[in-house]
Parts: structure tokens; sequence; C-alpha cells
């Protein structure tokens, strides 16, 4: 046996803090488990030690190559998952005018041609025995509500022709929830949205600024009620907020709004803003470097524990294979409203990323090259993340950013782990046997089960 390469050991106290990024496990260990550890090979190390130090990965076969086995995983998942991630931008006109947004919105909504072409091609993922997972998304796509509609009654139909599972959730700015189209959401099998809040009334009001009116008519309160509604009506929500150097101070006040409008079931994760695309190249200087934003994020950790938010997203680090499910795997689809398909959400709408179009016959079991580099990327072949410890959290990061680079994308883990470790431990250290060679404080992932 062999220690892996991928632990981290910190003192704490008068013990060791012991992380492995390929499992993720988190353990605290004595003095006496951490020399048996490190001479893992030793005949005289108690064998029940050893299996609890491979349980968590901190110790592998000496015959296993590690960066090996996170190329197999990742290859064998863009290959042989058994989900179709498909995302339908139904339309690209949107009732909002974001002055971050990467997208140029245009009155195009998807046509009938588009949709037998889709319902073609989720036919062709069924009856292979492939689930479908379908994200609404414009623009705006509650601005084309009819159309989600009609496709979701039928492809919830072919789904339950070949007997495969069927999942919907939606990206929206929630501005036009009701009553009748929470219920047809749930009606249609849509039980999640993903909805965006970029600080407390004033600052969400000049970020996020609904087209056509004056700044001062703002969008948060109307979107703030409606979180509630959803909510009401069982709908799941999932509240992304982007920060940047406008908002960077303004987490607390938005906090103390939800939960004082009781949403803190809502989960959520933090967007760093970044200039995605030629639109949003205006926004280069507002935006945080990824350092300042993982430091600030230990801040925001507390914040959400503080008002009672125990659902976010940034709070430990978990074993990944890609740092986006398009990229994830081989039967993934992002659809614009002509039929036309792009390599990532952040190019819908901009002619130059169109990679191809569903009508394509060439597409239908074969390759799209024009996709190739794009789902080929890979931070394997960069020495600076075959030498790095995060590779397992991390995967390069986004393959969007890293292509206009030339460098990996690299997550906030990098910066703030040991202290995002340090708080997880302090929040269970009360918990702990102590007189346990080896406590786990977070149970390991299992590699196969990764996703």
């Amino acid at each position: 046996m062999k220690q892996s390469n991928y632990n981290f050991i910190f003192k704490v106290e008068d013990k060791w803090l012991i992380f492995n990024s390929l499992t993720c496990a988190l353990a605290i260990i004595n003095n006496d488990a951490k020399e048996s550890l490190e001479n893992c090979n030793m005949p005289n190390v108690n064998s029940e030690l050893l299996n609890k130090f491979e349980q968590g990965g901190y110790i592998v076969n000496d015959d296993i190559d590690e960066i090996e086995l996170i190329k197999f995983y990742r290859y064998y998942n863009k290959f042989n998952s058994n989900i179709a991630n498909i995302t339908i931008a139904v339309t690209l006109a949107c009732n909002f005018s974001c002055v971050y947004c990467f997208e140029e919105h245009k009155a195009i909504y998807i046509s009938n041609k588009v949709k037998e072409a889709i319902y073609k091609k989720v036919e062709d993922f069924a009856q292979k025995g492939v689930n479908i997972k379908v994200t609404w998304y414009g623009g705006e796509p509650l601005l084309a509500k009819t159309h989600i509609w009609e496709m979701s009654q039928k492809l919830i139909k072919i789904c339950e022709k070949y007997k495969v599972k069927y999942y919907a959730d939606i990206v929206t700015n929630a501005f036009l929830l009701d009553e009748q189209t929470l219920n047809n959401l749930k009606k249609y099998k849509i039980f999640q949205i993903q909805t965006t809040l970029d600080g407390p009334e004033d600052v969400h009001n000049s970020m996020r600024i609904k087209l056509n009116k004056n700044v001062l008519d703002g969008t948060f309160n109307k979107i703030i009620k409606n979180l509630r509604l959803a909510i009401k009506h069982g709908i799941k929500v999932h509240i992304r907020i982007h920060i940047n150097k406008i908002n960077e101070d303004k987490l607390n006040e938005l906090l103390f709004s939800l939960k004082c409008n009781d949403l803190t079931e809502c989960s959520i994760d933090l967007g760093q803003i970044k200039p995605y695309s030629e639109s949003c190249k205006n926004i280069i200087g507002s935006c945080l470097d990824t350092k300042s934003f993982a430091k600030l994020s230990l801040y925001y950790q507390k914040l959400f524990e503080k008002y009672g938010f125990n659902n976010f997203c940034f709070d430990y680090p978990k074993p990944t294979l890609s740092y986006c499910r398009k990229s994830h795997t081989t039967k993934s689809l992002i659809i614009g409203p002509g039929g036309e398909l792009y390599s990532c959400w952040v190019e819908v709408g901009d002619k130059r990323a169109i990679i191809g179009n569903i009508f394509e016959e060439k597409y239908k079991n074969g390759v799209n090259f024009n996709e190739l580099s794009y789902f080929l990327w890979s931070p394997f072949d960069y020495k600076m993340c075959l030498d790095c410890k995060v590779l397992p959290i991390c995967m390069g990061g986004c393959a969007h950013c890293a292509k206009q680079t030339k460098n990996p994308d690299c997550q906030m883990w990098k910066y703030n782990l040991k202290g995002v470790l340090f708080h997880k431990y302090q929040k269970q250290k009360d918990k702990i046997n102590k007189s346990k060679d080896v406590n786990f404080i977070v149970e390991p992932f299992f590699i196969t089960k990764l996703e």
C-alpha cells in the first residue's frame, strides 16, 4: 500500500486533519495514526487502521496510478452515461436587460419544425433506454410558456412509451411566475427553478433591470413574492447569486431579506461573474479574480449559516468529473430556438458559436467534429493540473474559459480549501469520539458513484 497523491494533512490542536480530494473524505487522526499512515507498508501497522485509511482513499494499492484512475472515470462517464442532458432555448427574447448578460436578445421563438426534430432526437435516446433530463432555457423561457407546455407533454409521453425517466428544470428570472404557471410547472414535471438574485433590493434592481422600464421600476420585490409562491407550490428553488466588486459587501442584507421572506429552504449557489462573451466585455473592471472570490466565499459561508441556509453549494467540495454537464457526456445537447447547436450555455444566440444544427443527419449517430475541441478539452493536457492536488475537485474548471485564455480555469478550492476544511472541523469537533484513532467528519464519496 502507498499514500494517495491527493492527501492534505493539517495540524489541528494536538491532532491532524486529513482530507483526500479524490474521495472527499475528511477525518481527524491522532499522532499514532498519522505515523501509521506514513508507514502504511510496515508489517506491524494495525490492519483495522489500514482498512479505515483505505476506505477514505488515504492509501491505495501500490499498482494504482491515480491519474489514470481519474482519466478512466472521466472518459467512461463521457461515453457511457445513461442520461441525456438536453438544454432547450425556446426563445432568445427576454424581459430583462442585465448588465452582465452574455446573450444578445432577439424576439426569436422555437418553431414547430425544430420541435419535431427535438422529439425525434429524444425518441432516439429513449429507444436505447437513455433517461432524459431537460433544462428549459432562454432568453427568458417563460415568455414562451405555451411552447414549453406543448413540448413537455410530448416529451413526457415519449419517455413513458419507452419506460425511461424524465426530469426537467427551468432557468428563469422568475418575474413571470404566477399561480397558473406554477401549476403547469408541476403538471409537466418541472420541479426545480433556477433563478438569480444579485443583492438586496437596490443592488439587484441596478443589475437586473426590467427591459423598457425605468430602473426605479425594480424587479426584486416581485421576484421574492414569486419565489415564496413557488415554495408554497412545492417547487424547489435554486438561487444563484452573482458576486462582483459592486455587490461583494451586500450579501448580508440579501440573506436577511430572504430569511424574513421565509426562503431559507432554497438552495444557494454563488457565481463568479466573468466576461464570457463579447457582449459582456464591458463588465471586466467589476469582476473579481478567483483568488478574491475564494477568500470572500469563506466569509459568506458563515453568513449563510448565520441566517439558517443549510443548502448552499460551496460549503464543502465533492469529486467531479467535469465542470459542467455539457462537457460531461456525449449525450448532452444545447439547442437554440432555430435548431442550432452550441457547445456552451453562454454561447446561445451567438451565430459565431454555432457548431451544427439538429436537422443535420450526419450528427444523428455520428460525431459532431465542430464540437470535438470543446468536448475533448482535458486538464490532463496541462502539467499544472497533473501536478495539482485539487485536480479531482476542480478538473480544470470551465472549458469555455480555458479555451479563451489557453489555460485551465482554476477553481476556488485552490485558494480556500484549508479554510473550508477547518471550518467543517470546527462545526463537528464536539461530536468527535476522542478515543478513536480515526474519526470521519465527512464520509468518503465512492469513486464509482461520481457524477
